[in-house]
């Protein structure tokens, strides 16, 4: 049989389904558990600190990107990665803090998924 390609429409739902998946799913057992004043309020203010922190990484890399493009005028610039981040913050030692944390949260968000499709699936 010959493969057949996905394609756009199909790679963005993919991505979508896998970013949104499982945060989507638990939204109904949250807002029953804590009432739908509570779940609403919560919900705004866990999105209004969320926002906030993305705000401060942006303004912290573009931070790093100024430093590293008055430093070096180099071709070759970095992304200004959390690795990044966390050097301009703490020298090397904090880039590597920040690199393993990295390792470790999105193996945590790894393994906490399959026992959530695990026990799901089971049901």
């Amino acid at each position: 049989l010959e493969a057949k390609g996905v394609g756009t429409f199909g790679t963005f739902s993919n991505i979508l389904n896998s970013f949104f998946g499982s945060g989507v799913l638990g939204l109904p057992y949250a807002f029953r558990m804590s009432g739908w004043f509570a779940g609403s309020v919560t919900l705004l203010l866990i999105a209004c600190i969320s926002r906030y922190c993305m705000e401060l990484l942006l303004n912290c890399r573009a931070l790093v990107m100024d430093k590293d493009i008055k430093e070096e005028e180099a071709e070759h610039r970095s992304q200004g990665s959390y690795g990044d981040i966390g050097e301009a913050a703490f020298g090397s030692n904090g880039k590597l803090i920040v690199n393993i944390a990295l390792c470790f949260t999105q193996t945590g968000f790894c393994c906490v998924y399959m026992i959530f499709l695990g026990n799901n699936l089971h049901s």
